[in-house]
């Protein structure tokens, strides 16, 4: 093999080994803990324990006590699935254990378990989820990342397969190229900061790039970096341009793929691949709108680039829209949870936009380009406009998908922990389980018992949540028997997190009747 081709078939070989090199990411999710959230306990307890569904290395950990001061404790050394806290001397009241932590696929997650020795206090804590500033920076940094993968890459990908010069285009394409570099190191910059919570001076740290750059935010950094180049190699057309170009969109694929919630989601041998066949087919279809609508107004005869763009689009759009349908399903384990999570409502507008973008490329596919074929009057420019709201639908879709980041998607909330809540007065007891313990629809069971554990038989069972902070009013359902002593209180939604005030009436006769009422800890 002549040696000016063989760096091709190298880098080919590199992409390959990046995908399956990050085979074992996924997206943490605390499964348990010990002790329970919002459990109340006899004694004080030696260990803290966080228990997730994969290995997660620790960042910051801070344990409140009953009076809102912090207590000194040595955070874990090192990560694993299962991290323990030592502890010891710890007061009667409520407790707060403020986490966070950083998975294998590069997202810190964060989260508070709350418990209480020997009764609930009244102190209200406030754990911080995040900085929306930083948020709001992150979701800028993924807007420009895809406008140069999708316009930059995606563009030189359409323009060596056509090869013939359209006025103004590789400029452009060189363009959206640079504002991906720039977004490159800023992303970065912005998962340093994430990971460890930290305020913008924390940048000056060395530690806080170490953490970057250990997260596969650094390997998909890195894979885009080697897909902005060969692109840029493609654009010059010194070195073999169509083969640079399918590469870098290899690359553009391979790099998202890395990362995030959608790739981290199990089964990965499916999930890892919907993602990279989705992102190539958007660097095809939406790298060809911007040289296609340039082509219609500055070009004398546009039917040669129209034509080209008509063969080439059918076969990718019909693989992003399957590997987006993979993806729906490997996400949202149950459909249900769209309107009640804020990763499902995203996910509706997304389709509601799609839908629209998919009935303007139907429209012009059928109706203006055929015109423009024909050389019918004003459709060049008819075509150029539908073209160009196509393009504003696009960044519309990319600033939600970019959102997605700041919400779990419903299949990692399904693995949540329950929420527990403990009432008691002199004689009865309530055992209270709310699952999951996230807002959204949510299934309790509520298990009755006098002191000494004997299950209490009670005629009917109701229970009430209220939050006077929102302005809700109680929420009551009533409950159906399970077993002697254990009532199922089903088809109730939980509609915020915060700390709602459960009431369980347990009707025992005709003259007799139970109430018990306590706060329970919602977390978002």
């Amino acid at each position: 093999m002549p040696r000016q081709h063989r760096w091709p078939t190298i880098a080919v070989a590199l992409i390959l080994w990046m995908v399956s090199a990050t085979a074992a990411f996924s997206h943490a999710t605390l499964v348990s803990s010990q002790p329970a959230d919002g459990a109340v306990l006899d004694r004080a307890p030696a260990m803290l324990a966080l228990t997730f569904n994969e290995a997660v290395a620790p960042l910051v950990f801070k344990l409140l006590g009953p009076d809102g001061a912090p207590i000194s404790i040595a955070p874990p050394a090192d990560g694993g699935v299962s991290l323990r806290i030592p502890v010891k001397n710890l007061a009667r009241g409520t407790h707060v254990l403020s986490w966070r932590v950083v998975s294998a696929d590069g997202h810190p997650v964060g989260g508070a378990l709350l418990f209480s020795i020997g009764a609930p206090t009244a102190n209200a804590f406030k754990i911080a989820d995040g900085d929306p500033v930083r948020g709001a920076l992150f979701v800028i940094a993924r807007v420009l990342l895809f406008v140069g993968l999708f316009g930059g890459i995606g563009g030189s990908l359409f323009l060596t397969l056509y090869r013939r010069p359209i006025p103004g285009a590789a400029h452009a394409a060189r363009l959206c190229t640079g504002i991906g570099l720039i977004a490159l190191p800023l992303i970065l910059a912005l998962q340093a900061l994430d990971s460890l919570g930290a305020p913008v001076v924390a940048l000056l740290d060395a530690a806080s790039w170490r953490v970057a750059f250990a997260s596969s935010v650094a390997s998909m950094a890195l894979t885009a970096l080697a897909g902005f180049i060969l692109g840029l190699i493609a654009l010059s057309g010194c070195v073999a341009p169509r083969l640079c170009a399918v590469l870098a969109t290899l690359c553009a694929g391979a790099a998202l793929a890395m990362t995030g919630h959608a790739s981290s989601a199990p089964p990965q041998w499916l999930s890892r691949p919907a993602v990279f066949l989705h992102i190539a087919g958007l660097c095809v279809w939406l790298g060809s709108l911007w040289p296609l609508a340039l082509a219609l107004i500055r070009t004398p005869d546009p039917q040669a680039p129209l034509a080209r763009f008509s063969r080439l689009i059918p076969l990718p759009l019909a693989i992003l829209i399957a590997a987006g349908g993979v993806l729906i399903w490997v996400q949202v384990p149950d459909l249900r949870l769209l309107p009640e999570t804020g990763y499902g409502r995203l996910l509706i507008a997304k389709l509601a936009l799609v839908a629209a973008l998919l009935a303007l490329a139907l429209r012009n596919r059928l109706n203006l380009a055929p015109a423009v074929m024909a050389g019918a009057p004003g459709a060049r420019r008819r075509l150029f406009r539908a073209v160009v709201a196509e393009i504003a639908v696009t960044l519309a879709i990319l600033g939600l998908v970019a959102g997605w980041r700041l919400t779990p998607p419903p299949r990692a909330l399904a693995a949540a922990e329950p929420a527990l809540v403990h009432l008691h007065d002199g004689e009865t007891m309530a055992d209270i389980t709310v699952a999951p313990g996230r807002p959204g629809p949510v299934v309790i069971t509520v298990r009755l018992t006098r002191e000494d554990g004997a299950p209490i038989v009670a005629k009917e069972l109701s229970l009430s949540l209220e939050q006077a902070g929102l302005g809700i009013e109680p929420l009551t359902r009533r409950g159906t028997l399970a077993e002697p002593g254990t009532w199922q209180v089903s088809g109730l939604i939980v509609p915020a997190p915060g700390t709602w005030t459960v009431t369980v009436t347990a009707l025992i006769d005709d003259f007799d009747k139970i109430v018990l009422d306590g706060p329970l800890l919602v977390q978002p």
